[in-house]
């Protein structure tokens, strides 16, 4: 019966199970090793989608602003996967403003890199030389100081009192699994720039839509 001691405790046992597969979950994207759908997506569009998602739930204070460029080429990806990475970028940023009055830049564009360059923070290889499309994540929070900007996508390593240490090496692990590159610069008491890369895709070669 749902008013049963056992019922209770049979609700306790299967919330407990839901945390710990969502962080196996969590774990395995850390390590680029979670299992993906891949298909042909619009970042731009996937970021907008993200951000009218959660904007409703921000505080008065928070303002966010969308610099999305409307004619980029497509990259490969798992929509889930990525809606999550932009989440977590979205709410780190949202979260270093300290419920204080801020804005939160989300801007995407497209840039030719023209030779072998260091891949960034998630990248295990040097980037090759070719189209990418990036998702820049902008903030005027606190910052991040040099002595922590090595390790905030550990994980379980927070700056936040009430944080998991998940967000960024989830972000991190989902870059790393759609061979992307991952870069961080912050100045404390001005704010931090996350920047995503993902290698375009040639729009010759997508199939057409039926």
């Amino acid at each position: 019966e749902e008013d049963s001691k056992l019922c209770r405790y049979l609700d306790q046992i299967e919330d407990s199970a839901n945390r710990a597969a969502e962080l196996s979950r969590q774990m395995l994207f850390y390590s680029g090793r979670g299992s993906f759908t891949v298909s042909p997506l619009s970042l731009s569009g996937l970021v907008r989608e993200i951000a009218e998602e959660m904007r409703p739930g921000l505080e008065g204070s928070v303002s966010i602003l969308l610099e999305l460029e409307s004619h980029l080429p497509p990259i490969e990806g798992d929509s889930v996967q990525l809606k999550q990475m932009v989440r977590n970028l979205m709410l780190n940023a949202v979260e270093s403003l300290e419920s204080k009055a801020g804005v939160v830049v989300l801007s995407t564009g497209f840039m030719v890199r023209k030779a072998q360059q260091a891949a960034g923070s998630s990248g295990d290889e040097p980037l090759a030389a070719g189209n990418y499309v990036f998702l820049t994540v902008d903030d005027t929070g606190k910052g991040i100081g040099r002595e922590n900007i090595d390790r905030i996508f550990d994980p379980f390593f927070s700056t936040k009192s009430p944080g998991r240490g998940l967000g960024l090496a989830v972000v991190q692990g989902i870059v790393r699994g759609h061979k992307g590159s991952l870069k961080v610069s912050s100045t404390p008491g001005r704010g931090s720039t996350f920047r995503v890369l993902f290698p375009a895709v040639d729009r010759s070669k997508m199939p057409r839509p039926p």
